[in-house]
């Protein structure tokens, strides 16, 4: 049975003699609070969406950058332009979007059949790439046996999640990212790997240096995650196209 000792309060040396450094609550209160990218550009990667009153209302987390109600955005990798006509946290309106923030953002532009789960609200300037290949590292967790070139598993990153292939093993690496083997025929369980994938439709992604929430990915199949990456290198765009979510 759990005591829940040194959670708010410092333990004492009769309960636990070897530790007397600070609590729980007391580590957690030195910690410094997450960065807030609030002049980087808009990345709100789209969860959900529903049509009220005419108006499109796009729900997610906004990542980076900032926008206010009667800025103009565009959605990709549709290139859909639109205007937002109001942001809401729960049932309250704001007047301006920050980064961290749950959000509910009203729309007008576009039609609700044009927007799927996985498309991204971007500013126009500076509008997230769109491609269907990227570089990525992965690290493989379980696989029911050997990964080569042309394995086709899912793919989520962010709140994408699309059809994918593995066309090419470009080499395993080590925790450090040197090169243990270039061009390997296979891997398995426990390594860690520089891919080329191919996505069925096209995908708005970000490298993992440039915003590492947006350029971060999982790879399923089967119900299980058969590995975690992260984007290193981002094939040309493609031209924008709207795209069904994978089935």
């Amino acid at each position: 049975q759990l005591a829940c000792h040194n959670l708010n309060k410092n333990v004492t040396p009769d309960v636990c003699g070897w530790y007397s450094g600070p609590c729980l609550f007391e580590i957690l209160d030195t910690l410094p609070p997450p960065e807030r990218l609030l002049d980087a550009p808009v990345r709100l990667p789209i969860v959900d969406k529903y049509k009220e009153m005419g108006a499109l209302n796009v729900m997610g987390k906004l990542e980076s950058g900032t926008f206010k109600k009667g800025d103009t955005l565009c959605i990709m990798p549709g290139k859909f332009e639109v205007k937002v006509s109001g942001i809401y946290f729960d049932t309250n309106e704001l007047a301006v979007a920050e980064p961290g923030d749950n959000l509910r953002v009203k729309v007008t532009g576009v039609e609700e059949e044009q927007v799927h789960p996985g498309f991204v609200l971007s500013c126009i300037r500076n509008p997230i790439p769109v491609v269907t290949a990227f570089d990525g590292q992965v690290r493989i967790l379980e696989c029911k046996s050997i990964i080569t070139a042309g394995y086709a598993p899912v793919l989520h990153l962010h709140t994408s999640v699309e059809e994918c292939v593995f066309t090419k093993l470009i080499a395993t690496v080590d925790k450090a990212g040197k090169i243990l083997k270039p061009h390997p025929k296979f891997v398995k369980s426990g390594d860690t790997v520089i891919v080329t994938i191919e996505t069925a439709q096209s995908v708005a992604a970000e490298l993992y240096k440039t915003l590492d929430r947006m350029g971060r990915f999982m790879i399923r199949q089967e119900g299980k995650t058969v590995g975690i990456g992260v984007i290193k290198k981002l094939h040309d765009s493609k031209p924008a196209v709207a795209a069904a979510p994978a089935k």
